[in-house]
């Protein structure tokens, strides 16, 4: 059984007597073999990318000059082309079939894949949820039976595989796997990345139970080019895949709508054709339809149940990585995300003011806040000079206010929502009604919010209400061309969540529609109760097991932090000029459209589009949306912020202003490089200063031989580090015996002194023979659990 605290071996985190870092020297560099020699003779401080690759880590760990923040922020598994039986011409797909993609899970050994693929820096994943995640163990169990259940077992795979190929009218012949005559062909899709090893090792199995595997080797960019053509059209059976973790999932109820259903708009995912009753609980579990933990518990029980006989995806492993960087550098890396949510920026520390750090990629796309760049590797870049309203913990993947002080929550009775932290207040009541003067939708033909009293004078409920009190020095922050905070920045951010979605507006792109429609489906209104400070309400049909990220989407709907990069009112309003007049626009899909360029707001083209919308804007005092935000933007202030820009923008040479702990003070995208320089007014209220992080770990104490009529005692010891942990410490404590068959015997919560009595009546239930006990303890203050396991044997009385 896993032993999670021996997935430190990388280390964590270093301290040192460190001072602020003043500038980020940031260049492009694909490749993590070089930059990790560069960060050992100190031409480099930091790579910015997770390294995996066996060696390397090696490398790492033995030199001393170098160090390693660890993470788990990607899940490597196996998707299929789900359309047939046939292809268009004929030839077969397996895999259209559940019980060959069922016979997968016995076939792969994940075991190899973690220890010799990724060189031990991983962990096996059987099942759809993530076992470094708090649902695995919530649902333990469940989960672990039936992750024994679809363990490895070859012969029980092949046996499952032969059956389900001769039900699709194939026959084994010599050895090789025949249909109609002809070899049945496996396209394997294998990425030429971190896993081209995986896919070899996959094609040499598939090879061996009788398949003709045709191996093709692609790059990130052909291998969507394959996968977005037609699924009939058969270019492709399997594909090495990787879901790249973004947060620490805290609730993993959507996973299974998500790889199960064809809810993802992407064409082989279309094709996708799970059992009505998993379709069923998949949106049940997805909307938050449930009335209970114990319910929602049930509900996900049965849904990994059939998740595994579907097996739309076949789940390897969960990847450890590691951010290379100098030893005496300290940095926080989010243990789920890496670095993609921009809190390595806000601890930063070195003994020394510059550093340097590389990317694999910079700049691979334009960067604008509303549809610009969404490649992790330049949103790592943007978070560095971006704030939202609150920033995931990285432990424990919960929300940490940053502009807000306080929040409350009050939701209907018959919801599950969980609170964990002090700065929020949870309550439950009857009903919530939506206040009629609550804004619930935009009237672009007269620029005007409309009410809930006009669209719904009957009345309208929501299933909870979140009030949002910003901090009340807010109007005191400032973004980085010097320009204070205004109304006009929420405002306007508020407004293009619904104008960009309607066919009236000028501003009107197709590709907005869908995520509008989703956040309408949810939206029952918001209402500002106050300005300074600023004090927000937003009323919600939207489901998640946290307050704290209930909290967190509430305030993206308000906060000037759109989904690519901040917001500033002024610097929207040259974008909004230039797509207004056809010369560039917001998004990618528009941009082909139009046939214009796509806004970037730190090189190209269209830097001069820019400046001319700047020139206009100054001249003619232009505010995007007059109607509405004339009544809210001063004559001085419209002045003033475009007077900062144009001071901003003829120091630095780009748009893109910021209000996060550092801003973009040189730009240099044909050379791919970029300096960042601390931004002295930035502060950050001390509840979001981050402690150490706390892995948990456990051991047991116990008999290593139980005579079955006596009973036993097994003693639990539970810590982080060098401490114990207290009672108060700890969520939950479960355990679970199995028998000599891998079968569930009995399991239960272990309550403080955190000991687990078997006693003759679960011991008679397993007989005589080996046996074994697992824990599982979740902790606070870290989504990760901890898992440890004691074998033992049980012998008649005198045995």
């Amino acid at each position: 059984m896993r032993r999670w605290a021996v997935l430190l071996f990388l280390g964590l985190f270093f301290l040192f007597a460190a001072g602020e870092v003043q500038t980020i020297v940031v260049v492009e560099e694909p490749s993590a073999a070089k930059a990790v020699d560069m960060i050992r003779t100190g031409a480099l401080d930091l790579f910015a990318a997770g390294v995996a690759e066996p060696t390397l880590i090696r490398k790492i760990r033995t030199e001393p000059t170098l160090a390693c923040s660890l993470t788990y922020n990607a899940v490597w598994h196996l998707s299929f082309n789900p359309f047939g039986p046939l292809f268009s011409d004929g030839r077969l797909n397996p895999f259209a079939d559940p019980r060959v993609r069922e016979a997968m899970n016995w076939l792969v050994n994940r075991d190899h894949v973690v220890q010799e693929i990724l060189g031990g820096a991983g962990l096996p994943q059987v099942l759809p949820l993530r076992p470094i995640f708090p649902d695995y163990a919530r649902l333990a169990q469940y989960a672990r039976p039936l992750e024994l259940r679809y363990s490895w077992d070859p012969g029980r795979g092949r046996e499952a595989l032969a059956e389900a190929m001769r039900a699709l009218g194939a026959e084994l012949a010599g050895g090789r796997w025949l249909y109609r005559g002809h070899p049945v062909e496996i396209r394997l899709l294998i990425r030429t990345d971190a896993r081209r090893p995986l896919g070899d090792y996959v094609a040499g199995l598939l090879e061996d139970l009788g398949f003709s595997v045709t191996p093709l080797y692609v790059t990130h960019a052909e291998a969507l080019r394959i996968l977005s053509a037609p699924p009939e059209e058969g270019r492709w059976h399997l594909f090495t895949n990787s879901l790249v973790v973004s947060l620490i999932e805290r609730d993993e109820a959507a996973t299974f709508e998500l790889n199960y259903t064809p809810v993802f708009p992407y064409p082989p995912w279309q094709y996708l054709r799970p059992e009505p009753a998993l379709a069923a609980l998949a949106r049940r579990l997805a909307r938050g339809d449930y009335r209970s933990f114990s319910e929602r518990e049930a509900l996900m029980a049965q849904a990994l149940e059939l998740a595994m006989r579907d097996s739309s995806q076949v789940w390897l492993a969960v990847r450890a990585a590691c951010y290379p960087h100098a030893a005496d550098l300290e940095l926080t890396v989010d243990l789920g995300a890496g670095l993609a949510t921009g809190l390595w920026a806000r601890t930063l520390r070195a003994p020394r003011e510059v550093i340097r750090m590389a990317m694999p990629a910079l700049f691979t796309a334009p960067l604008n806040p509303v549809a610009g760049s969404f490649t992790v590797h330049d949103q790592t870049l943007i978070r560095a000079i971006a704030d939202a309203a609150l920033l995931p913990h990285p432990y424990s993947g919960l929300y940490l206010p940053v502009d807000l002080r306080r929040a409350q929550v009050a939701v209907r009775e018959d919801w599950v929502l969980q609170k964990s932290t002090d700065w929020v207040e949870l309550e439950y009541v009857p009903e919530i009604p939506v206040p009629e003067e609550a804004w619930l939708s935009w009237d672009t033909k007269d620029q005007r919010f409309l009410t809930v009293g006009e669209l719904f004078p009957q009345g309208l409920f929501a299933g909870a209400r979140v009030t949002l009190a910003f901090r009340p020095d807010l109007w005191e922050r400032t973004w980085h061309d010097g320009s204070p905070f205004s109304l006009g920045d929420f405002l306007l951010r508020l407004i293009l969540l619904f104008d960009r979605a309607q066919p009236g507006s000028p501003f009107y792109d197709e590709s907005a529609v869908p995520a509008h429609e989703a956040f309408r489906g949810h939206f029952r209104g918001i209402l500002m109760r106050s300005v300074d400070p600023l004090v927000v309400e937003v009323y919600t049909d939207l489901r998640f097991l946290d307050a704290e990220w209930l909290v967190a989407k509430a305030a993206e709907l308000f906060y000037p932090s759109y989904e690519r990069g901040p917001g500033p009112w002024h610097v929207l309003a040259l974008l909004l000029w230039a797509e207004e007049k056809g010369k560039l626009a917001l998004s990618q899909s528009k941009a082909r459209a139009l046939g214009v360029e796509w806004a970037n707001l730190v090189a190209g083209p269209g830097l001069d589009v820019l400046g001319e919308a700047l020139r206009d804007a100054e001249e003619n005092s232009f505010v995007p949306y007059a109607g509405f935000l004339r009544r809210y933007l001063s004559a001085q202030e419209v002045d003033a912020r475009y007077a900062a820009l144009r001071k901003f923008y003829e120091e630095h040479g780009h748009f893109l202003v910021g209000n996060g702990p550092f801003s973009l003070k040189l730009v240099k995208p044909v050379e791919k490089v970029a300096v960042l320089g601390r931004w002295p007014p930035y502060s950050v209220p001390s509840g979001a200063e981050l402690p150490r992080p706390a892995i948990p770990w456990v051991q047991i104490q116990g008999p290593s031989v139980v005579p079955l009529s006596a009973g036993a005692r097994f003693l639990i010891s539970l810590g982080h580090g060098d401490e114990a942990l207290t009672p108060e410490d700890v969520l939950f404590v479960k355990y679970l015996v199995f028998d000599a068959q891998n079968e569930l015997v009995a399991w239960g919560l272990v309550e403080p002194p955190f000991a687990v009595e078997l006693g003759p009546e679960v011991l008679g239930e397993m007989g005589v023979g080996p046996a074994r006990l697992e824990v599982v303890v979740l902790a606070r203050g870290t989504a990760f659990s901890a898992w440890t396991a004691m074998p033992f044997v049980v012998v008649e009385a005198g045995g």
